[in-house]
């Protein structure tokens, strides 16, 4: 059963992974933070380009994939990865303004924290595994992020399912009606998340409430020609898929004038727990490396 659902997945991956890539490259940001960066090829697609990359994910990640993509862009210092914990304010600061990270010294200083240069970034595959009190920590330090160094935020993690769902529409079009809805019951088992922003009804609501305005931007805006997933597929299979993409959006936030969170401070997340819930993140959306 599982087989059935990963060519879904895998289209939807790659998908939203290119377009954000195109999306950043005609942004006009010289400065990407990518959070969590996984294991993806993104530092190495950008080390071509002038573009300032910062990869952030946790300790065990960036212990693995830092030291293989500087040993691929040998010498190229607009590169870094960083150890953060994202419900940590200071630890993605430090990232971003020089703290020192194992076998180098971060490049970033003083004239980077010009509102005018900007930050573009990019969350794929990490809110779906928070709670409420860990989304809004995070929404409240991106928010401070952009205030402090200018730029905007992009997700699309509230709508993966919503994609997944729509393309595996088209695929399954003429399969028995037990396998359809067999998938399906599967699906809505693989991806219960417990957040407003996973809510249709409430994730504009939340996020005005947490001081940031949204922009949804098509996904098929920014799709490249050609996607490695629909290679062995018909011509008519091809752009049907791409036609799902019209209606899957990634949601470019940036902060509201006037508007501060509506929502009372917590406590951040113990080490524990965030390592528990993104060690489960990538069990359920692992990390791979795309081209």
């Amino acid at each position: 059963m599982l087989q059935k659902l990963r060519p879904g997945f895998n289209i939807m991956i790659e998908a939203r992974f290119s377009a954000a890539n195109r999306l950043i490259l005609e942004s006009g940001f010289s400065r990407t933070v990518d959070l969590p960066c996984g294991y993806t090829s993104r530092g190495i697609r950008f080390s071509r380009e002038d573009i300032r990359y910062f990869g952030m994910d946790l300790p065990a990640v960036i212990d693995a994939v830092a030291p293989a993509v500087r040993e691929l862009i040998r010498g190229n210092e607009r590169i870094s990865y960083h150890a953060v914990d994202a419900t940590n304010y200071t630890s993605l600061v430090r990232a971003l303004t020089g703290e020192k990270e194992p076998g180098r010294r971060g490049s970033i200083d003083q004239v980077n924290r010009d509102p005018k240069e900007g930050l573009l970034i990019t969350t794929e595959g990490m809110l779906m595994n928070l709670t409420q009190s860990e989304l809004e920590q995070v929404f409240m330090h991106m928010r401070r992020l952009l205030l402090e160094f200018g730029g905007k935020w992009i997700t699309m993690d509230n709508e993966l399912v919503k994609g997944q769902n729509r393309i595996l529409e088209v695929l399954m079009e003429g399969e028995d009606e037990a396998v359809r809805g067999q998938i399906a019951r599967k699906t809505a088992g693989l991806f219960r998340v417990e957040n407003r922003f996973f809510d249709e009804n409430e994730a504009e609501h939340f996020v005005g409430e947490m001081g940031l305005r949204v922009e949804k931007v098509p996904l098929y805006d920014y799709l490249p020609e050609q996607l490695h997933s629909l290679e062995q597929m018909s011509d008519e299979k091809k752009q049907a898929v791409r036609e799902v993409f019209k209606k899957v959006n990634l949601w470019v936030m940036t902060p509201g004038e006037g508007q501060s969170p509506n929502v009372p401070v917590r406590k951040r997340i113990s080490a524990h727990r965030w390592h528990a819930l993104t060690g489960h993140l990538k069990l359920r959306f692992p990390g791979v490396w795309i081209h």
